[in-house]
Protein backbone atom coordinates (compact mmCIF):
# COMPACT_ATOMS: atom_id res chain seq x y z
CA UNK A 1 0.00 0.00 0.00
CA UNK A 2 1.58 3.16 -0.92
CA UNK A 3 1.89 6.12 2.09
CA UNK A 4 -0.81 8.65 2.11
CA UNK A 5 0.51 11.95 0.24
CA UNK A 6 -1.38 15.21 1.78
CA UNK A 7 -1.89 18.11 -0.13
CA UNK A 8 -2.99 21.63 1.68
CA UNK A 9 -4.77 24.07 -0.40
CA UNK A 10 -5.63 27.55 0.38
CA UNK A 11 -8.18 29.53 -0.43
CA UNK A 12 -10.02 25.51 -1.18
CA UNK A 13 -13.70 27.67 -1.62
CA UNK A 14 -12.57 29.80 -4.76
CA UNK A 15 -12.79 28.57 -8.41
CA UNK A 16 -9.32 27.53 -8.77
CA UNK A 17 -9.02 25.77 -5.31
CA UNK A 18 -12.02 23.83 -5.47
CA UNK A 19 -11.08 22.78 -8.85
CA UNK A 20 -7.73 21.52 -7.39
CA UNK A 21 -9.60 19.75 -4.85
CA UNK A 22 -12.03 18.10 -7.38
CA UNK A 23 -9.33 16.59 -9.45
CA UNK A 24 -7.02 15.67 -6.67
CA UNK A 25 -8.21 11.87 -5.36
CA UNK A 26 -7.49 11.59 -9.36
CA UNK A 27 -4.55 12.33 -8.97
CA UNK A 28 -3.72 10.28 -5.62
CA UNK A 29 -3.64 12.91 -3.26
CA UNK A 30 -5.34 13.45 -0.33
CA UNK A 31 -6.40 17.13 -0.31
CA UNK A 32 -7.85 19.40 2.65
CA UNK A 33 -8.61 22.48 1.20
CA UNK A 34 -9.31 26.04 3.34
CA UNK A 35 -11.82 28.77 3.39
CA UNK A 36 -11.94 32.01 5.16
CA UNK A 37 -15.56 33.46 4.99
CA UNK A 38 -16.86 30.59 2.79
CA UNK A 39 -19.49 28.09 3.32
CA UNK A 40 -17.86 24.17 2.96
CA UNK A 41 -16.01 21.54 4.72
CA UNK A 42 -12.89 22.17 5.22
CA UNK A 43 -10.95 23.86 8.18
CA UNK A 44 -11.60 28.19 8.42
CA UNK A 45 -7.93 29.65 7.52
CA UNK A 46 -7.07 33.46 7.74
CA UNK A 47 -3.86 33.65 6.06
CA UNK A 48 -3.07 36.65 7.64
CA UNK A 49 -2.88 35.29 11.16
CA UNK A 50 0.70 33.36 10.98
CA UNK A 51 0.00 31.61 14.46
CA UNK A 52 -2.95 30.07 12.56
CA UNK A 53 -1.24 29.69 9.44
CA UNK A 54 1.57 27.53 11.24
CA UNK A 55 -1.07 25.40 13.58
CA UNK A 56 -3.16 24.61 10.43
CA UNK A 57 0.00 23.45 8.11
CA UNK A 58 1.37 21.63 11.49
CA UNK A 59 -1.87 19.65 11.64
CA UNK A 60 -2.51 18.70 7.95
CA UNK A 61 1.52 18.20 7.78
CA UNK A 62 0.93 18.61 3.99
CA UNK A 63 3.85 17.13 1.35
CA UNK A 64 2.84 20.18 -0.65
CA UNK A 65 0.94 23.53 -0.12
CA UNK A 66 -1.13 25.07 -3.46
CA UNK A 67 -1.65 28.65 -1.96
CA UNK A 68 -4.38 30.32 -4.16
CA UNK A 69 -6.19 32.32 -1.63
CA UNK A 70 -6.42 36.13 -2.17
CA UNK A 71 -8.57 38.81 -2.80
CA UNK A 72 -9.53 40.92 -5.54
CA UNK A 73 -9.44 43.91 -4.01
CA UNK A 74 -10.90 46.06 -0.74
CA UNK A 75 -8.91 47.79 2.46
CA UNK A 76 -7.70 44.36 3.39
CA UNK A 77 -6.40 43.48 -0.45
CA UNK A 78 -2.85 44.04 0.55
CA UNK A 79 -2.62 42.14 3.90
CA UNK A 80 -4.44 39.01 2.51
CA UNK A 81 -2.56 39.08 -0.74
CA UNK A 82 1.13 40.21 0.66
CA UNK A 83 1.41 39.04 4.43
CA UNK A 84 -0.64 35.96 4.18
CA UNK A 85 1.51 34.52 1.20
CA UNK A 86 4.45 35.51 3.63
CA UNK A 87 2.83 33.53 6.29
CA UNK A 88 1.67 30.46 4.02
CA UNK A 89 5.59 30.72 2.71
CA UNK A 90 7.04 30.53 6.11
CA UNK A 91 4.94 27.37 7.58
CA UNK A 92 5.91 25.28 4.69
CA UNK A 93 9.46 26.00 5.00
CA UNK A 94 9.06 25.51 8.39
CA UNK A 95 7.48 21.84 7.84
CA UNK A 96 9.28 21.08 4.54
CA UNK A 97 6.01 21.34 2.32
CA UNK A 98 6.28 22.03 -1.01
CA UNK A 99 4.83 25.26 -2.04
CA UNK A 100 2.87 25.86 -4.89
CA UNK A 101 2.30 30.08 -5.37
CA UNK A 102 0.17 30.75 -8.17
CA UNK A 103 0.34 34.19 -9.84
CA UNK A 104 -1.66 36.18 -11.52
CA UNK A 105 -1.94 40.07 -12.60
CA UNK A 106 -1.92 40.92 -9.24
CA UNK A 107 1.69 39.98 -8.78
CA UNK A 108 3.35 39.65 -12.78
CA UNK A 109 1.72 41.22 -15.49
CA UNK A 110 2.55 38.22 -17.93
CA UNK A 111 4.69 39.96 -20.40
CA UNK A 112 7.89 38.62 -19.75
CA UNK A 113 8.89 35.70 -21.81
CA UNK A 114 9.92 32.07 -20.37
CA UNK A 115 8.99 31.21 -16.36
CA UNK A 116 9.18 33.42 -13.67
CA UNK A 117 11.38 33.13 -10.40
CA UNK A 118 10.62 33.58 -6.46
CA UNK A 119 13.34 36.19 -6.76
CA UNK A 120 11.74 38.32 -9.38
CA UNK A 121 10.31 41.36 -9.03
CA UNK A 122 6.51 41.86 -8.40
CA UNK A 123 5.43 43.36 -11.83
CA UNK A 124 1.86 43.70 -11.04
CA UNK A 125 -0.73 45.11 -14.37
CA UNK A 126 -1.85 48.26 -12.13
CA UNK A 127 1.21 50.27 -10.65
CA UNK A 128 -0.43 51.31 -7.12
CA UNK A 129 -0.88 47.46 -6.66
CA UNK A 130 2.89 46.76 -7.21
CA UNK A 131 3.86 49.77 -5.38
CA UNK A 132 1.78 48.78 -2.28
CA UNK A 133 3.06 44.76 -2.84
CA UNK A 134 6.68 45.53 -2.69
CA UNK A 135 6.29 47.77 0.31
CA UNK A 136 4.79 45.44 2.37
CA UNK A 137 6.82 42.62 1.54
CA UNK A 138 9.85 44.44 3.03
CA UNK A 139 8.15 45.58 6.21
CA UNK A 140 6.98 41.66 7.07
CA UNK A 141 9.70 39.60 5.55
CA UNK A 142 13.35 40.85 6.52
CA UNK A 143 14.83 38.82 3.61
CA UNK A 144 13.48 41.22 0.92
CA UNK A 145 14.34 45.37 1.28
CA UNK A 146 13.23 47.96 -0.56
CA UNK A 147 10.53 50.63 -1.29
CA UNK A 148 8.34 51.98 -4.28
CA UNK A 149 10.30 50.95 -7.53
CA UNK A 150 13.38 49.43 -5.90
CA UNK A 151 12.75 45.63 -4.69
CA UNK A 152 15.22 43.12 -4.10
CA UNK A 153 16.51 40.26 -2.27
CA UNK A 154 18.61 41.25 0.40
CA UNK A 155 21.05 40.45 3.25
CA UNK A 156 21.80 37.49 1.44
CA UNK A 157 18.82 35.75 1.52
Amino acid sequence: MLPVVRLLITGGSGYLGDELLRHAPAAGWEATGTRFASPGDGPVLDVRDAAAVERTVGEIAPAAIVHTAYLQSGPDMVDVNVAGSANVARAAAATGARLIHLSTDFVFDGDREGAYREDDEPAPVIEQRRVAAVEQIGRNDPCWCGSGKKFKKCHGA
